[in-house]
């Protein structure tokens, strides 16, 4: 593949502070050439927000994430280790997800500027995926999932072995770069169409929510 079509970003460790501000830099800086940015933990953790002992508005987080929604654009969060509270936020953003089989994805501690413990967007996209049920039981009770179990659930697209985890990264992004970039950003404008009308109603919504908590 060609190497100005695709961008690492490595996502510090802690705090989150940081994450945030290293997810504004890459969006401002990158390359219009860039048709794929997988995202990876700098450590053997995605990055782990489980402590919760420092937190960002949803206007700082919703400024450092706005760029994966470009629709010329694929990411990938390749998930090692822990994707927790703002990991998992960062996670959930992303296009694609291929996670080793022995990661853990969960929320962290109830937080008032997130739903339970992430974002109001993450929690929409958790319900999308997991459905109802599952989704409720995930966000509201603190369990993590592995990353074997977000394969199965469909958390994510793949689960692999750890040792096979970049080959599986290199291959999914090889089959993205693959198909044309028209045929690609058409197919995410228009899913992503879909997802704004959704999103919308679920602003609508945490308005009203934060309004009641405000009386």
């Amino acid at each position: 593949m060609p190497p100005d079509e695709i961008f690492t970003l490595r996502l510090p460790a802690t705090p989150e502070e940081s994450l945030w501000a290293t997810l504004r830099v890459a969006g401002r800086d990158l390359s219009g050439a860039v048709r794929l940015v997988v995202l990876r933990g700098a450590g053997a953790d995605f990055f782990d927000g489980s402590s919760g002992s420092t937190t960002a508005g949803a206007a700082t987080v919703d400024d450092a994430l706005h760029w994966l929604r470009r629709p010329d654009l694929i990411t990938v969060a390749a998930i090692t280790g822990r994707a927790t509270g703002a990991g998992l936020d960062v996670a959930m953003a992303c296009d694609l997800r291929v996670v080793a089989d022995d990661a853990e994805l969960a929320p962290s501690a109830n937080d008032p500027e997130r739903g339970a413990g992430v974002m109001v967007d993450t929690v929409a996209r958790i319900g999308d995926l997991l459905g109802y049920p599952r989704a409720l039981e995930f966000l509201t009770t603190g369990r993590s999932i592995s990353g074997a179990q977000a394969g199965v659930l469909g958390l994510a697209n793949l689960a692999v072995d750890p040792t096979e985890f970049d080959a599986a990264v290199d291959e999914l992004a090889a089959k993205v770069l693959s198909t044309p970039r028209i045929t690609v950003t058409m197919a995410k404008a228009v899913l992503a169409a879909s997802d704004a009308r959704h999103r919308h109603h679920v602003d609508e919504l945490t308005a009203g929510l934060r309004l009641m908590g405000e009386s």
